[in-house]
C-alpha cells in the first residue's frame, strides 16, 4: 500500500474487515495520509488479533504518539516484528 494514497478513513475500513487471525506478515503504509486514527486503528487490529506482522512500515503516516502506541501494542503482545521502520 506504499504511498497509494489511501485515506485515512479507507484504512481505517480496511482494518476493520481484516480477520483477527489474519495471515498478514508484511505491511508498508508509507507515505499515505492515515495520521493518527488511522495508525491506532492498526494498533486496536494488532491489539486484538493474533497475526505474525514481521515488516512493518509506517514512515510518514502519524505522530511519535502514535508511533508510542503501536510499540506499546508489540511489546504487550509478544509481537516482535523482524523490521518496523517509522
Amino acid at each position: 500500500l506504499k504511498n497509494c494514497g489511501i485515506s485515512r478513513e479507507s484504512f481505517i475500513s480496511l482494518i476493520s474487515v481484516l480477520p483477527t487471525k489474519s495471515p498478514l506478515k508484511h505491511l508498508d503504509i508509507s507515505l499515505n495520509p492515515i495520521g493518527d486514527k488511522g495508525l491506532l486503528s492498526l494498533v486496536a487490529f494488532i491489539q486484538a488479533s493474533t497475526c505474525k506482522l514481521r515488516f512493518l512500515d509506517i514512515s510518514s503516516t502519524s505522530s511519535k504518539t502514535s508511533i508510542g502506541a503501536l510499540t506499546k501494542a508489540f511489546k504487550t503482545h509478544a509481537f516482535v516484528p523482524g523490521t518496523l521502520q517509522h
